[in-house]
């Protein structure tokens, strides 16, 4: 049975075959079914069990408010957006507030606010089934933190494909550009600009920060994949552009995002001050991510040193090399685990132009090219991220490969993936 399946009713066969065509031909794909009037409408609510119903409030079996009710009434629980005109918007406010996802007016329709619209009711909904079963006694969200021994490793590209792997396998999961200022790299991947970003949240009380403001600044990177990175600053905002996050705000988003998803992937900056640190303490994992040149395995072990110092002890902390420098002779493995003393969880292979071409499709490069040695090194890395406590049936998986956590690494070769 497919995913995403959308009930469609709509009378007017234009709006139908605009609305359907933005839908199946969009990054991510729905699958649409459309009826004509509400009697084939709910008919085919059992026998089709969509996900998302698009509805008109105007049929010609049923008119204004009381189409809402009526499909409210049979949808039970499914989430329902509504078509209405420019002069009946009032009618569909109503009908949000008695529980509609969201409200479309048809005239003024774009498509990427079609998709948008569509994208964030299914997230919504996904959130409060998964809120659902931690209430029912499931375990918290993880927190993986990634951070960089210095600018330009990676870091930001590592965490969103990281995420994405998750997200694949059916984990609701959100990355986190922990900084200030204007959007980074995390900003590429999201489909639609929100129209709010993690700097709304900094100017909140860190008490009064909730879930629903967290989901508002969200932006969708794809099913199960949200982002939160700053917005653009406006000029008058400008001023507050190298500020750094407090202890308390840090801890007030990272404790929404783990209400909100079961993985909660944080990309830190290459630095460490009382945000950051609180971020490194709420984490139960920590990546950092080393180039093969010296400086950067200088400031890997100055780094290794603040998380020691920042981060419980129990917290797991890997070393992931990136292999991204152009040098003819790179520093050599063996080197950078004497001088971290610690072995390399994973070395990722250089990608640098496909990566480009996976920001211009707005898409992390392993769900591109899954099969490439860079993906291949992610799903290795993903994998070993998994918390214990995910059930052995939850392992990720991937195109003709099912990967294992029990696989214990030997010596990382020079070239790991042929």
């Amino acid at each position: 049975m497919s995913h995403n399946r959308i009930l469609l009713i709509e009378d007017d066969p234009d709006y139908e075959e605009l609305i359907a065509h933005i839908l199946i031909t969009c990054v991510n794909p729905f699958e649409v079914k459309p009826a004509a009037n509400l009697a084939d409408g709910l008919a085919l609510l059992d026998e089709y069990s969509p996900e998302l119903i698009l509805v008109d409030l105007s049929l010609p079996d049923s008119f204004g408010y009381e189409t809402f009710l009526r499909v409210r009434e049979r949808a039970h629980g499914v989430p329902i957006i509504v078509l209405t005109g420019l002069d009946d918007d009032h009618v569909a406010v109503q009908a949000v507030e008695d529980g509609a996802a969201d409200y479309l007016v048809k005239s003024q329709m774009q498509p990427q606010s079609v998709v948008r619209c569509v994208q964030m009711a299914f997230s919504r909904q996904r959130r409060q089934d998964s809120m659902s079963l931690m209430a029912d006694g499931d375990r918290p969200a993880s927190v993986l933190s990634f951070i960089g021994s210095k600018g330009g490793v990676g870091t930001s590209t590592t965490a969103v494909n990281v995420g994405a792997l998750l997200a694949q396998n059916g984990f609701e999961t959100v990355v986190i550009e922990l900084q200030t200022g204007c959007p980074g790299t995390l900003s590429l991947y999201s489909q639609a600009e929100p129209r709010h970003g993690l700097n709304s949240l900094i100017e909140k009380s860190p008490a009064a920060i909730t879930p629903s403001d967290l989901e508002q600044c969200l932006a969708e990177a794809g099913p199960c994949l949200h982002l939160l990175s700053p917005a653009r600053l406006s000029k008058a905002a400008v001023s507050n552009a190298w500020a750094t996050f407090d202890h308390d705000h840090v801890h007030a988003i990272i404790a929404a995002a783990r209400r909100v998803c079961r993985f909660v992937v944080l990309d830190l900056p290459a630095r460490i001050d009382e945000g950051i640190a609180e971020a490194l303490r709420l984490s139960d994992s920590i990546t950092l991510l080393v180039d093969r040149e010296a400086a950067s395995v200088q400031c890997a072990a100055a780094i290794l040193e603040q998380i020691e110092l920042a981060a419980p002890q129990e917290t797991e902390v890997r070393v992931a090399v990136i292999d991204r420098t152009g040098f003819e002779s790179p520093l050599a493995l063996d080197d950078i685990k004497k001088q971290l003393k610690m072995h390399p969880s994973v070395m990722i292979p250089a990608a640098s132009a496909a990566i480009a071409l996976s920001h211009a499709a707005r898409t992390p490069l392993v769900l591109l090219y899954p099969g490439a040695a860079y993906s291949l090194a992610h799903f290795d890395l993903a994998e070993r991220l998994l918390p214990s406590s995910i059930d052995v049936s939850r392992r990720l998986s991937g195109p003709g490969l099912q990967l294992s956590r029990k696989v214990a690494w030997g010596a990382i070769p020079e070239t790991l993936y042929g």
